[in-house]
């Protein structure tokens, strides 16, 4: 008797959960709404001067290949990433209904060489446990632990977007490394108690097929709700909590705990 996909998965994979991509809602952005927010956004940071050269002086050629190894092409997208996101950021804090682009692009502009500093240190880390994360699947050669490992390699490259400064947000970029620790030590541990790891599995993927059924997708679409977004990111730190508690979690995080978001 033949088996069909998702049944050869159940079977070398127990932690496989089936997806029900017909139970799944759809999430349709705001065409509209999305392109006025980028064009404002736009506006404010074509008056915002960054002093690329000053930033190019003060980073080693350690920092410098760190962001070009995380997929900026120079740092000058680096600094319009860290501006854009600055922008972003600044917006997601106004009261006011209709912002003032000198306004905003005042406050930002004060901010972007600490917020470059900042993330020029936190992208040479990043850039180093990603490797090491990725190192740590390949190093694995058991076919027994195929979808695992897939789904680990999957997991390293949903983390390591492109622009990935303004992808993840400033009030979030500092919590990837933690995602990254987390997926190294969980690929280390596999073969001291598999068991233990496709029970967790299972749980993640329950999980994941909440947010899903919601309408989510990693990486997140543009224009998705507030509950979609917070979500999405409380799945890294679930993930943490099943594979790397010592690691710690922002917040206390739990299956309940992503329903309760994802029906807010």
């Amino acid at each position: 008797m033949s088996l069909d996909l998702d049944e050869l998965k159940q079977k070398f994979d127990p932690a496989f959960v089936k997806h029900k991509p017909r139970n799944a809602k759809i999430l349709v952005p705001n065409v509209d709404a999305i392109k006025l927010r980028n064009k404002f956004i736009s506006e404010v940071t074509a008056l915002i001067s960054a002093r690329v050269s000053q930033i190019t002086d003060e980073l080693t050629k350690e920092e410098k290949l760190a962001i070009v190894s995380v997929g900026y092409r120079n740092v000058q997208a680096f600094v319009d990433d860290v501006v854009l996101a600055i922008v972003e950021d600044e917006l997601e804090k106004s009261v006011s209904i209709e912002p003032d682009p000198q306004e905003l692009s005042s406050a930002a502009s004060t901010r972007v060489m600490e917020e470059s500093r900042r993330c020029v240190q936190l992208i040479v880390e990043i850039s180093a446990l990603s490797r090491e994360a990725s190192k740590a699947i390949s190093q694995i050669q058991d076919i027994g632990l195929l979808f695992v490992l897939a789904n680990q390699k999957k997991h390293v490259a949903q983390l390591m977007t492109n622009k990935l400064i303004s992808t993840t947000s400033l009030a979030r970029i500092d919590r990837l490394s933690v995602y990254l620790k987390a997926n190294k030590m969980r690929t280390m541990k596999l073969l001291e108690d598999l068991e233990r790891d496709r029970r967790l599995e299972i749980e993640l993927n329950q999980a994941i097929l909440l947010f899903e059924n919601a309408g989510g997708s990693i990486p997140l679409k543009e224009g998705m709700p507030e509950n979609i977004v917070k979500a999405r990111w409380a799945l890294e730190e679930f993930r943490v909590s099943l594979f790397a508690h010592s690691l710690g979690t922002v917040e206390p995080v739990s299956m309940e705990r992503i329903k309760k978001i994802l029906n807010s």
